[in-house]
């Protein structure tokens, strides 16, 4: 191997190499090849992407879905979504992954609280165990349920499985979110002044610069996600900000807390 490499190099310098007294010793066959371009045409095995599923998005609400029936005190919901199904979640993405955002889980919460408690609540705590990052060419199974705890709590819960064929093995869930709702009392509204909010923070960005500082940090925002039009806010402390919701206002309606925002 050595000494045919040393060859290569030599006759690659440019020197004369007797190929027929280096090729005397080998019985060889002469054949005779076209003087026409060879067709191309390949033969090799294609990987082909899988395709996603279809997904069918509620009609009574795109991320809580359908009510399963099963037994105990514990109620599910079930839905299927894909990385631009019901929303382009593409358009949220961090390095360059779609990644579902926080305002969605709570806009799931809040839904759940509706249909399930028969009065008023507040949304005591959440917990983000784990973000559903969303592979572009794959669908998922988005799970959740809510059982009671105590007389006036109850608890959220909120997992996720990627679809393989027509089954998500159990397995294979993803434990997202946690929550506790609480009916003991009605909830506190709270009153305020955007004008006196405004005359108090004294520091201006415009959205433009803002995303494109969240764009420096690993965080796009598309098209469908940037809804901030201006933020008026004081370092650390508070902030406030236009939302422009033209152009969306029946997909707006099917949610409770747009994930958007």
């Amino acid at each position: 191997k050595i000494i045919l490499s040393s060859l290569g190099r030599f006759y690659e310098a440019g020197s004369d190499i007797d190929w027929a007294g280096f090729d005397r010793v080998h019985p060889r066959q002469t054949v005779v090849l076209p003087n026409y371009p060879f067709q191309t045409q390949r033969y090799w095995v294609e990987t082909v992407p899988k395709a996603v599923l279809p997904v069918a998005v509620s009609a009574e609400h795109p991320l809580l879905g359908r009510s399963l029936s099963l037994a105990g005190n514990t109620q599910y919901f079930e839905t299927e979504i894909s990385s631009n199904t019901p929303l382009n979640w593409a358009d949220h993405s961090v390095f360059d992954t779609a990644l579902m955002p926080t305002a969605a889980y709570r806009d799931m919460i809040l839904a759940i609280g509706k249909k399930c408690l028969k009065r008023e609540y507040s949304v005591d705590a959440t917990t983000i165990h784990k973000g559903l990052w969303l592979d572009d060419s794959a669908a998922y199974r988005l799970q959740a349920n809510v059982s009671q705890q105590e007389p006036t709590t109850h608890t959220v819960e909120i997992y996720s499985a990627k679809i393989d064929g027509n089954q998500a093995q159990s397995s294979d869930w993803t434990h997202h979110v946690t929550a506790v709702l609480n009916n003991s009392a009605a909830a506190s509204s709270i009153t305020f002044s955007i004008p006196d909010i405004q005359q108090r923070l004294t520091e201006t960005v415009s959205a433009e610069q803002l995303y494109q500082k969240f764009s420096q940090r690993g965080i796009s925002y598309g098209t469908s996600f940037r809804r901030l039009t201006q933020v008026w806010f004081q370092s650390n402390r508070e902030a406030i900000a236009p939302v422009d919701g033209r152009g969306h206002s029946t997909e707006i309606a099917s949610f409770l807390l747009h994930p958007t925002l």
